[in-house]
C-alpha cells in the first residue's frame, strides 16, 4: 500500500530534477522525503528534501561536523556572520546538541508547480556554500580561531557567469 501513496507537487519536481542529472537518493514516499548526498572539494555531507505542511520546498545540507560543547556559541557567532551576507537559506547549530545545517526554504506555486530550474538552484547552492564554508567551520570548532579571523580566510564568493542582454530598454 505504501508504494501506492501518491507524490507531492514539489517531491515530484525534486525528483525529477535529481533524475536529469542521474543523482542517487532514496525517496521515502511515506514521509513525502528524500534523502541525498553531495560530495565536494571540502566534505561530503547527506541532505533531506521535503515538503513543510504549507507545501513550501524545504532542502537541507547535515553539515558532517558535531560542534564541541565550549565552542558552540563561536560557531554560532560565525553562522550569524555568514547569514547577514546571505541572500537565501542559512547556517544553524542546534546549541543542545551541536548539530550543523545549512537550510533553504522555497514557497511552492499555487498554480503549477516547482520547476526543475528552482530545484537545481538550490541543490547547487548548496553545494557550493557548504562547501565553501566548511574550512571556517572547522577552523571555529577545532582550532580556535576567532570566528572574524576564520571568516577573513573564507575564499571569494564565485563570480557569476558573464550574462550578455538579448535587447534593449528605452
Amino acid at each position: 500500500m505504501k508504494d501506492k501513496l501518491p507524490i507531492n507537487k514539489v517531491i515530484t519536481a525534486v525528483v525529477d530534477c535529481l533524475d536529469a542529472k542521474s543523482f542517487q537518493y532514496e525517496l521515502k514516499k511515506d514521509k513525502q522525503l528524500i534523502r541525498l548526498g553531495l560530495d565536494a572539494k571540502n566534505g561530503r555531507w547527506s541532505c533531506i528534501a521535503y515538503a513543510d505542511d504549507s507545501n513550501r520546498f524545504i532542502f537541507q545540507s547535515m553539515i558532517p561536523i558535531n560542534a564541541p560543547e565550549e565552542r558552540r556559541l563561536a560557531c554560532a557567532e560565525l553562522f550569524t556572520r555568514i547569514n547577514q551576507n546571505l541572500s537565501l537559506g542559512h547556517f544553524a547549530i542546534d546549541l543542545s546538541d551541536g548539530e550543523l545545517s545549512y537550510r533553504t526554504t522555497v514557497p511552492s506555486p499555487k498554480r503549477g508547480r516547482l520547476t526543475r530550474d528552482v530545484v537545481d538552484h538550490i541543490v547547487g547552492g548548496h553545494h557550493i556554500l557548504v562547501d565553501r564554508f566548511i574550512p571556517a567551520i572547522t577552523r571555529v570548532l577545532f582550532s580556535m580561531t576567532d570566528p572574524t579571523e576564520a571568516l577573513s580566510e573564507v575564499p571569494p564568493k564565485p563570480s557569476a557567469p558573464e550574462i550578455s542582454a538579448r535587447f534593449r530598454l528605452n
